[in-house]
């Protein structure tokens, strides 16, 4: 995963640095963010079928938080004017980009870890043949946010 102003590699201190900013980020999610995993009915050109919708957002009154995400994660702020109301400031990322980040940071997620290992789960399938790929089966993490001994046997791990 590319973090945007990081040189990932280097010292201890500089991998200390990364995985706090991990750390904060699913803190963020927990509290402020929205999770999105599900199926719905598009109309398109060619008929109407279901259609996957995996993204993660943050949403917030507060600027330079939500700038941080940007800036440290990649993507856009988006501003969202709302009558009678304060700014509010909105980063998103959707599915590939989402897959990436909730590899990284649904260790230290607590109130959204189901959601964000839905979202790893789903990439993880093997769409042609239905089948888990041959880089791991489904993650499941224990409790205190590792792999579980099962997942580390079978390659799921991060």
């Amino acid at each position: 995963m590319y973090m945007h102003g990081t040189n990932v590699g280097g010292t201890r201190t500089m991998e200390q640095d990364i995985k706090s900013k991990f750390a904060y980020l699913a803190g963020l999610f927990d509290g402020e963010g929205n999770i999105t995993y599900k199926k719905y009915w598009a109309n398109k050109p060619h008929g109407r079928y279901k259609c996957w919708r995996i993204q993660m957002e943050i949403v917030m009154t507060h600027k330079p938080t939500v700038q941080w995400c940007c800036d440290t994660f990649g993507g856009n702020l988006r501003e969202k004017p709302r009558k009678g109301h304060k700014m509010q400031y909105r980063w998103r990322r959707g599915f590939r980009e989402a897959y990436e980040i909730a590899k990284i940071i649904a260790p230290h997620a607590i109130t959204k870890k189901e959601e964000l290992i839905n979202i790893i789960n789903h990439y993880k399938l093997d769409r042609d043949r239905g089948t888990y790929s041959a880089t791991g089966d489904s993650l499941d993490l224990s409790d205190d946010g590792q792999p579980s001994d099962d997942s580390r046997r079978k390659g799921g791990a991060f």
